[in-house]
């Protein structure tokens, strides 16, 4: 059975990782911004994005990208990440594939010392909400650009 793993976007796989996007339904597609975007959007926002290839054994079959800035963060919280993209392509969808990539999350930042994770999601039919819940995620009650923020407590 092939391994997930979180790899470095390259030249190599950038158009694979791209076309991933395609692969959800158009209800998920409202969801979450292209993969395309999000990585000349994590390129242009400097070292504050951190992004991977989500990939079983060398297929790419989803993205994640993580901002670990410093900014607007509680003094008790700090330091924090936010979850800011997160999707695994539709044939790979309730496989078990999103839980291990947020047990890897988690491990990294926890060995980072970071305290909490915050993500955010758009509320639907299609909407992740229930996946995160179930992981762990707790409803913040807030809202951030029409998103509901989710929190897990890393410490």
């Amino acid at each position: 059975m092939s391994e997930i793993t979180l790899k470095e976007i390259s030249l190599e796989n950038l158009r694979d990782v791209s076309k991933l996007t395609e692969t959800l339904t158009l209800d998920q597609q409202q969801c979450v911004a292209p993969n395309a975007f999000s990585i000349a959007e994590g390129l242009l926002t400097g070292a504050d994005a951190w992004f991977k290839a989500v990939c079983l054994g060398e297929t790419p079959i989803g993205f994640v990208m993580v901002h670990t800035g410093t900014d607007d963060w509680d003094p008790d919280e700090y330091p924090g990440v936010y979850l800011w993209r997160f999707m695994i392509a539709g044939p790979y969808q309730h496989k078990g594939y999103g839980t291990q990539v947020l047990d890897m999350l988690v491990s990294k930042f926890r060995e980072e010392e970071r305290k909490v994770m915050y993500t955010s999601c758009v509320m639907g039919s299609s909407s992740p909400y229930d996946f995160y819940i179930s992981y762990g995620f707790t409803d913040t009650l807030e809202q951030e650009e029409g998103e509901q923020v989710l929190k897990l407590i890393l410490q």
